[in-house]
């Protein structure tokens, strides 16, 4: 009985063995070359078009940034100015 499973245990090593090499001489190859287009393309995607996206939304940001800054104290400044007046009236002397 022993006999058995020492020759199916080597029998199924000796065909996992073959399919493993004549999988990646078939295959190979071609996945290899997927797999460098798939890498190549998320180069390209980003170098051409996703950091240039990032640029611009950065520059039109800091415009927005700008614009809300100027609101905001046009809108608020006289507030908390009136504000800080009406308070100032009741310090402790």
């Amino acid at each position: 009985m022993d006999c058995v499973w020492s020759n199916s245990y080597k029998c199924f090593n000796c065909c996992k063995s073959l399919c493993y090499t004549i999988m990646t001489l078939c295959c190979g190859i071609c996945i290899a070359a997927e797999w460098g287009c798939e890498f190549a393309y998320i180069a390209f995607t980003h170098i051409w078009y996703i950091t240039p996206c990032f640029k611009v939304l950065e520059l039109n940001c800091g415009c927005l940034q700008k614009l809300y800054g100027m609101c905001i104290h046009c809108c608020m400044d006289p507030c908390c100015e009136a504000c800080g007046l009406l308070f100032a009236a009741f310090k402790k002397g």
